[in-house]
């Protein structure tokens, strides 16, 4: 007569490969995020202003290249050290070395061409009371000089920039909004 015995010794547990796969593309991700953040490339900023309405709104938080050695062009979305004031701030930059930027008569020109405030939609306009068109400014046409920049907020009548203390150096502009990624269901690519 032949006994078999059940054979009870625990197997080990199979993890799908696809979960493998997932896990170290997340490990990876986050290794990738880690270190871009230790070198000090990336930097996140929460908006607290409403001056770059409607680009950006209150409470959002954006993630700012901090990369050595950019290149800053006209039309970037910046984070600045403005002078004689604490803390830094997010501004748009409409005039490089050897420009001119004028407010005459309602208009905002750079080197004759005129700029035209972003318009926020109806929707949007309802929930900022604080946005208003147009600039409430005296006449006043600066020449940017070369390795400065001029910059001004979105939102023209709420914004304290260099209308108001002028252009600023290079040196103050410590990097390029990128996008906004917080609220999630805001996430947006900053241009």
């Amino acid at each position: 007569m032949v006994i078999e015995f059940e054979d009870r010794t625990p197997q080990p547990r199979r993890v799908p490969i696809a979960a493998l796969v997932v896990g170290g593309i997340v490990v990876v991700v986050l290794a990738i995020v880690v270190t871009l953040l230790a070198q000090k490339r990336w930097s996140t900023v929460k908006i607290t202003q409403e001056s770059m309405f409607p680009t950006l709104l209150h409470d959002e938080f954006v993630m700012v290249d901090c990369a050595k050695g950019q290149s800053y062009k006209q039309n970037q979305v910046v984070l600045i050290t403005p002078p004689d004031l604490k803390g830094m701030v997010v501004k748009r930059i409409i005039a490089v070395g050897g420009q001119v930027v004028q407010w005459k008569g309602g208009v905002l020109s750079v080197d004759g061409g005129k700029l035209v405030q972003n318009e926020p939609d109806q929707a949007v306009l309802a929930d900022s009371p604080a946005y208003k068109a147009g600039m409430d400014r005296a006449d006043k046409r600066v020449a940017v000089g070369q390795g400065k920049v001029f910059v001004i907020g979105d939102n023209w009548n709420q914004s304290f920039d260099s209308f108001d203390y002028g252009p600023i150096d290079l040196s103050a502009v410590k990097g390029t909004v990128r996008s906004v990624y917080w609220p999630m269901d805001k996430r947006r690519e900053i241009h």
